[in-house]
């Protein structure tokens, strides 16, 4: 299986905002589970981000 993984940078790309937001997103537990950690580098796969996503716009 070869999902596509993407960075903060490129999350932030996406979403619109700066990637010190997407950090502080992570500090608050925002975007807990569309993200794992590897050598301290945060990875998001595509699919966790889809689904992650589509539940946030679901609580509004």
């Amino acid at each position: 299986m070869n999902e596509e993984f993407f960075t903060v940078k490129d999350v932030a790309i996406k979403l619109g905002v700066k990637p010190v937001t997407i950090y502080k997103w992570l500090r608050e537990g925002k975007l807990k589970g569309s993200y794992f950690k590897i050598g301290g580098i945060y990875r998001f796969g595509k699919q966790l981000l889809e689904k992650y996503l589509e539940e946030m716009i679901s609580n509004d």
